[in-house]
């Protein structure tokens, strides 16, 4: 696929320092072209990949490089629109200031989320996975502790429940979002797994003894208050049966790079799906952009979705989840092969914890 990012210089000169990062590391992935409007420009810039045109030669110019390219990207604030499927003005910055989103929960955030909502049916295209070596990770948790009914919390799309339901599990799955339980049903429907809307800090179940839980795929992190995480943690410890287990998965921020940029393709029967991502981290927060581009029966549509998580250190969980004397942990393994956790190197952080007699 051939994706076209523009720029006008103008507009460059005065970017922010977020903004030229996240141009530098959109150059490394694509060629960029920037335009220098010659009826604003005072003077001409000695600079590689700019071209000066009149403005009408530039909207020329712009149609003509959508006969040329499967898709045009046009990141500027100038109300520019050519009328066409393929061409798409992205405003700067598109991103929302963590200042802003900081101050609430992110969960509210998370629920505005296109891929859990109008997206919902590309969730299983969209994510880099590989649901078979997750699954028997956590079954290899479960049979240790000798778990069979487990609560699976912020399910998704069930891609884990479907897999431990043929194994013989039984499996309650929730999650906040009805597309994404609507999706559930739709493709990972199975007689051993359950699919509730509802919220995993406030749900109330007739059934209090659970053998297991889990919160898989860095989803406990848009709990990015504690408040939020504690009534999570409390909440789950209280649909457990004493000495059941918890297994929390998410990435490791040490041994993250603090900017990233990579892509994926999925493709099948009518649909092909280009997706960029976009990731920084600042502090322990981070932001990422997902820029979806769809192709389905000849039609094409673009969609800009926004993310933000907390990262949680090791002792943070240990700090809390031991609030109340609920959990305590058992194992920290730093990916789904089993490895042990290292805070400088692993990918993941996968934690383990058991729910204490009293609490």
């Amino acid at each position: 696929m051939n994706i076209q990012p523009v720029f006008f210089l103008k507009e460059i000169q005065g970017f922010s320092e977020p903004t030229l990062q996240f141009c530098q590391a959109l150059s490394r992935r694509l060629p960029l072209l920037i335009l220098a409007d010659s009826d604003s420009m005072g003077g001409k810039v000695n600079l590689e990949n700019v071209v000066y045109k009149s403005y009408d030669d530039i909207l020329k110019g712009l149609k003509e490089l959508c006969l040329s390219n499967d898709w045009v990207l046009l990141f500027s604030n100038r109300d520019i629109a050519l009328g066409v499927e393929n061409f798409v003005r992205i405003p700067l910055p598109f991103w929302t200031a963590i200042d802003a989103v900081n101050q609430h929960s992110f969960t509210n955030h998370a629920k505005k989320k296109l891929i859990y909502n109008k997206l919902s049916s590309l969730y299983m295209d969209s994510i880099g996975n590989d649901t078979d070596k997750e699954t028997h990770f956590l079954e290899e948790c479960f049979k240790k502790a000798e778990a069979k009914t487990i609560l699976d919390c912020c399910c998704g799309v069930g891609r884990h429940d479907y897999l431990l339901g043929q194994d013989g599990y039984t499996v309650t799955g929730i999650d906040f979002s009805a597309s994404q339980i609507a999706t559930a049903k739709r493709i990972h429907q199975h007689a051993n797994v359950q699919y509730l809307v509802d919220d995993v800090r406030s749900f109330d179940l007739a059934k209090k003894d659970y053998d297991g839980a889990m919160c898989m795929w860095t989803t406990y992190n848009y709990f990015s208050k504690d408040q939020d995480f504690l009534a999570f943690m409390r909440n789950i410890w209280r649909h457990l049966k004493k000495g059941g287990i918890l297994v929390l998965d998410s990435k490791n921020i040490p041994a993250l790079n603090k900017v990233r940029f990579y892509s994926r393709t999925s493709q099948h029967d009518d649909l092909t799906l280009n997706l960029l991502i976009y990731k920084r981290i600042l502090g322990n927060i981070q932001n990422s952009q997902y820029f979806y581009f769809l192709n389905q029966n000849g039609k094409k549509n673009f969609y800009l979705d926004e993310e933000f998580i907390r990262f949680y250190y090791l002792q943070e969980l240990i700090t809390l989840m031991g609030q109340g004397g609920k959990f305590e942990l058992i194992s920290a393994f730093g990916d789904f092969d089993g490895n042990p956790y290292s805070e400088k190197q692993s990918e993941r952080m996968i934690t383990v914890w058991q729910a204490a007699k009293e609490g």
